[in-house]
């Protein structure tokens, strides 16, 4: 009776992927791929790719989980280049700092 405890203990320590990420399925896919894009250490590497390969083992539609990844990642990296940025630049900024010139070759 011991030892079953023991193997039940090791099999449900820890898993890779926490059940309610697989139960909210594409939307899932979605803000984890927001969080991956963005600035926020995930504890996995990978991690969209990781849930695209379990969710599309599960029986989920590959062909709607990778655009909800690439759309996720792109709203996390604008969210990251049009906001978080330059809200870094101003609270970072001295006052004596100063903006490079704008090139005007790109201008035509």
């Amino acid at each position: 009776m011991v030892l079953a405890a023991k193997a039940a203990a090791r099999t449900a320590h820890h898993r890779l992927i926490p059940a309610w990420v697989l139960y909210f399925g594409l939307a899932g896919v979605f803000f984890v791929a927001i969080l991956d894009a963005a600035p926020i250490p995930l504890p996995i590497p990978g991690s969209t790719d990781i849930l695209i390969l379990v969710l599309g083992a599960h029986g989920e539609n590959p062909w709607l989980l990778a655009p909800a990844a690439i759309v996720g990642g792109l709203i996390g990296a604008l969210v990251i280049s049009v906001f978080l940025l330059p809200t870094l630049y101003v609270w970072i900024a001295r006052p004596d700092d100063v903006l490079p010139v704008p090139e005007t070759e790109f201008e035509n």
